[in-house]
């Protein structure tokens, strides 16, 4: 493991891609957008962040896109603080995959971290709060357990102190 490991991955998988068929190249990019985004993560590098992204967007092009290709791609724009670009892509997802709480999650975790990075007295957690109000309906009408998704129990304790601090009018 490491860079130079990863380095060797991607040659490798890139030079498989180059070689199988287009129909079963979906395992191969996926582990690709995985070693690129790990990658930019450990090193800071943001081009192979950017290179995960854009895969992502040929896998979805592609048709082989699912939901977890989405939010993988807005996680990777909110890791290079593309907030603006993370924001509308989960939007466009939410009208892909209508109802689904794990896009408004997103949004909501998107938001939060929107308004850590502003100045104190910049701060409004009013679309934070409705982002929250919608995943916390749809979670809740999804059947989903909570042990099964712990991110929503961190979610509802970030949404505790939101309104315990004060932060809501």
């Amino acid at each position: 493991y490491g860079e130079e490991a990863d380095l060797e991955r991607m040659d490798l998988l890139k030079n498989l891609m180059q070689e199988i068929e287009k129909s079963k190249r979906l395992p191969v990019w996926e582990k690709l957008v995985q070693v690129y985004s790990d990658y930019g993560e450990r090193t800071g590098e943001r081009e192979y962040t950017n290179l995960a992204i854009e895969l992502l967007d040929e896998i979805i092009q592609a048709g082989y896109g699912t939901l977890v290709e989405w939010l993988n791609k807005a996680v990777l724009l909110q890791s290079i603080q593309n907030y603006e670009e993370a924001k509308n892509w989960l939007l466009k997802a939410g009208g892909v995959y209508p109802n689904n709480y794990l896009i408004y999650k997103r949004l909501a975790f998107l938001e939060m971290e929107i308004q850590a990075s502003l100045e104190v007295m910049q701060r409004d957690y009013q679309m934070f709060e409705n982002y929250f109000m919608v995943c916390d309906e749809l979670y809740k009408s999804s059947g989903v357990k909570s042990e099964v998704d712990l991110e929503m129990e961190y979610l509802y304790q970030v949404y505790d102190e939101v309104v315990v601090k004060g932060w809501l009018d």
